[in-house]
């Protein structure tokens, strides 16, 4: 659906509302611009980091006063990461979000792998971000449908959830397999990440 100047993915439907995501990465930011690792190693989290202000700020003031009052605020949940322990902070009430890791899996097929724990190894440094034979991201037969691009090209997308450390975030790969180890925040200079938004419009 056109909402804005965005196009957008129905995930639920109901009677007066509707979640919605972009069809794609609309834009590469860092999920906190202000992080560093000496300053706040460990205080990573929805709540706080600066992208969560940005949606909820400069870019929701990028739709018209009509659009913004279709817009619902509603309250978020920010789960632990399941896989490693890691707090993922307090709920929060958004006008925009990210997706969590448990809506990444039931939003694009329900296949239930995060939250199964069914795991797979990964191609690369495997052992850097998990413990031997116990993987850090899942894929299943719905890659296809989280995989979005930017400028044209497959990339990587941020989920809101915590990685395997309070300095990480979850991810979607660029090729639809969700990372759950997820992206340190320092590696930024060298890993493109986006953003697709997410929110629920009154219809």
């Amino acid at each position: 659906m056109k909402f804005g100047k965005y196009n957008w993915r129905v995930l639920e439907a109901q009677s007066d509302r509707k979640l919605i995501i972009t069809e794609n990465i609309i834009e590469a930011r860092p999920y906190d611009s202000e992080f560093t690792d000496e300053n706040d190693f460990g205080n990573l989290i929805w709540e706080s980091c600066s992208l969560r202000r940005y949606l909820n700020g400069e870019f929701l003031n990028k739709f018209t006063s009509g659009e913004q009052e279709q817009i619902l605020e509603v309250k978020v949940n920010n789960p632990n990461n399941i896989w490693y322990g890691i707090s993922g902070g307090i709920d929060t009430r958004d006008k925009i979000f990210l997706l969590s890791l448990e809506e990444a899996d039931r939003y694009f097929g329900n296949g239930g792998d995060y939250l199964g724990e069914r795991r797979k190894d990964l191609d690369f440094d495997a052992d850097k971000y998990a413990e031997k034979d116990d993987g850090g991201y899942f894929s299943n037969a719905h890659d296809i449908d989280r995989l979005a691009k930017y400028e044209g090209n497959p990339a990587t997308w941020w989920l809101r959830s915590p990685g395997i450390h309070k300095a990480s975030a979850a991810s979607v790969f660029y090729n639809g397999g969700v990372c759950v180890f997820g992206l340190d925040i320092s590696s930024m200079l060298d890993v493109i990440c986006g953003v697709r938004p997410a929110l629920w419009v009154k219809i």
